[in-house]
C-alpha cells in the first residue's frame, strides 16, 4: 500500500524546482527592466539639461552638464535660426540607453540707458 507514496514525492520535488526556477527568472527580468527604466529616465534628464546648456553656452558646456548628470555626450549639433536664435540637439548615453533632446535659446537685446 505504501508503494505509490515515494513516486508522488518525486513529482512534487520536480514541480517545486520548476516553479522556483520560474520565480527567480521573473524576478531577474523585473530587476533588469527597472534598471533600464532608471537609465532611460536619467538619460532623458541629462539630454534635456545638455541641450539647454548647449543652446546657451555651446558644446563644451553641454558635455560638462551631461557628465554632471551621469551621462556621456554622444553627439551635439547647433544651428542658428535667424540672427538671434540658436537650436541645439544633444544625444546623451547613460549606461545602455541613449536619449536625444532639442532646445533653443533666443538672444534678448537690452538697450542700456
Amino acid at each position: 500500500m505504501n508503494a505509490g507514496v515515494g513516486v508522488d514525492q518525486g513529482q512534487v520535488t520536480i514541480l517545486m524546482v520548476v516553479v522556483l526556477f520560474l520565480v527567480v527568472g521573473a524576478a531577474l527580468v523585473i530587476i533588469e527592466g527597472g534598471r533600464i527604466l532608471e537609465e532611460s529616465t536619467r538619460a532623458r534628464t541629462a539630454a534635456d539639461a545638455a541641450a539647454l546648456a548647449g543652446a546657451v553656452e555651446g558644446e563644451e558646456v553641454a558635455a560638462d552638464i551631461a557628465s554632471l548628470n551621469g551621462g556621456t555626450l554622444v553627439s551635439y549639433t547647433e544651428a542658428s535660426v535667424g540672427y538671434d536664435q540658436t537650436v541645439a540637439t544633444a544625444t546623451v548615453r547613460v549606461g545602455r540607453v541613449s536619449r536625444m533632446a532639442k532646445a533653443s535659446a533666443q538672444l534678448k537685446w537690452v538697450v542700456a540707458e
